[in-house]
């Protein structure tokens, strides 16, 4: 009997172990940044879904910048994060500032600084939720905003969207903000949770979008 209960013993404890080493394997990768890209037009779509996974929808400006009421734009500048953190990704440049890469296709590691920020953030307790802001400063020559939020649970070895929200397109400068949330109650395994904001913006002529991912979020969601 004494032998049985040891053979359970270790059973459980091997696959305690199986289990760790496997939640530790799907632990996500860092992302590809800090990086900033400069693409043309009717190419920056397919460079920021390629980047980062995030798909400009149709009808925007961002995917479709000749849709009229549009801002007419020469270059996508496209600024990535360095990774999942608590702060802000700021995309747009102060009025004045020369962007960092000033050619198509170009590609820096130097990030842009003052006009707008995206900002994203999480929070797991029952319900994944997550909160999306877009900020641009008036006075900055800003001409239209749009904003994408999505709340995301890693699963093998690419992240899901849960649920999405947008705003805009805002022709001007404002704060653009909205939530998402998902009922990802699962009191028996860990999963990792974020939160992603894509924001794009136009300033005298320039396009320029910024992705910003907040902090991981290891739970069991309960």
């Amino acid at each position: 009997m004494w032998r049985r209960s040891l053979s359970w013993l270790g059973l459980g404890l091997l696959l305690t172990i199986a289990s760790v080493l496997a939640l530790t394997a799907a632990a996500p990768a860092a992302g590809p940044g800090p990086v900033v890209v400069v693409a043309d037009p009717e190419e920056a779509a397919a460079t920021i879904e390629r980047l980062t996974g995030f798909a400009p929808p149709l009808g925007s400006c961002l995917a479709d910048p000749a849709t009229d009421g549009c801002p007419a734009v020469t270059k996508v500048v496209i600024t990535l994060p360095a990774g999942d953190d608590a702060g802000s990704t700021d995309y747009v440049p102060l009025d004045g500032q020369d962007t960092s890469a000033g050619t198509a296709s170009a590609e820096s590691t130097e990030q842009v600084a003052g006009a707008c920020a995206v900002f994203a953030t999480v929070g797991v307790y029952y319900v994944a939720r997550g909160n999306h802001q877009n900020s641009c400063l008036t006075g900055q020559g800003v001409t239209e905003m749009e904003m994408w939020g999505f709340v995301q649970r890693f699963s093998v070895d690419h992240w899901n969207n849960l649920d999405s929200c947008k705003r805009g397109p805002y022709y001007g400068a404002t704060t653009q903000q909205c939530s998402t949330s998902y009922d990802c109650y699962h009191p028996n395994a860990y999963r990792y949770y974020r939160a992603e904001t894509d924001g794009y913006a136009v300033q005298r002529g320039v396009g320029y979008f910024g992705t910003d991912y907040s902090e991981l979020v290891h739970s069991k969601c309960h």
